[in-house]
């Protein structure tokens, strides 16, 4: 919808077009034009190929930002996921290390980031 026509309907007196009417319609309509219609897919295709080429802490946002929309169901996926993407040298650091979930994991890689 245009603003013509949100100003065409308020000079004629006439209902506001239905994009214009509620805040949710106009966040649903910009969400139906500029939203990425396969986003699950697409943010676990990119999960899958994401690789570490800044520091750990960049990795992780880079990581958490797709993550959220991915729909794998298990940690230990999410775990092994976050692995691979690691630089070689941080996937050395935290290869004998314990951890038990992601955080951990994540927090190894920044301790270990921050060391090399």
């Amino acid at each position: 919808m245009t603003q013509k026509a949100y100003y065409t309907a308020s000079e004629n007196h006439t209902p506001l077009p239905h994009e214009f009417q509620l805040f949710t319609n106009f966040t649903q309509s910009l969400r139906d034009l500029f939203s990425d219609s396969n986003l699950t897919k697409n943010s676990m295709t990119a999960v899958e190929s994401l690789v570490q080429t800044g520091t750990a802490a960049e990795y992780i946002v880079q990581f958490e930002a797709l993550w959220q929309y991915a729909t794998y169901d298990s940690e230990v996926t999410e775990m092994w996921l976050f692995y691979k993407g690691l630089c070689p040298n941080l996937k050395d650091k935290v290869h004998g290390e314990e951890y038990s979930t992601l955080k951990e994991l994540q927090a190894l890689a920044t301790k270990w980031d921050i060391c090399i």
